[in-house]
């Protein structure tokens, strides 16, 4: 058999009995399941990633974050994936570039919690 092959194997299901604890079933949605489930219950409130990056330029500009003035405009990018800038920033090594990832982290999370929040009775 070549390397680069995984061999299969057979699995046989097998019936959970009556007497076993029942057990709990997460689903991870992706963003669009989860903001049509959103709409379900209040269709003002949006968590898609250019909701997200909205609400992050806002609190920029609220806060007066002269550190993120920077990636700002680079959060207007369609196609900007906030996570990802995360991750870039992060990983660079150089602590300016840290203190970004970590205040745009702050806002990201907060931004979101803030969202969520709007959705408790």
């Amino acid at each position: 058999m070549p390397k680069n092959r995984v061999k299969a194997r057979k699995v046989e299901a097998r019936s959970i009995p009556d007497t076993e604890t029942p057990r709990k079933i997460v689903y991870l949605l992706g963003a669009g399941a989860t903001q049509a489930d959103i709409d379900l219950k209040d269709d003002t409130i949006r968590i898609l990633m250019q909701n997200i990056r909205e609400g992050i330029v806002k609190e920029i500009d609220r806060r007066k974050m002269r550190n993120l003035a920077k990636v700002k405009n680079e959060l207007f990018q369609e196609e900007l994936d906030v996570e990802q800038l995360i991750s870039l920033y992060e990983s660079t090594g150089i602590s300016e570039h840290e203190s970004i990832a970590k205040d745009l982290k702050l806002l990201f999370i907060e931004e979101i919690q803030k969202r969520i929040n709007k959705l408790r009775y």
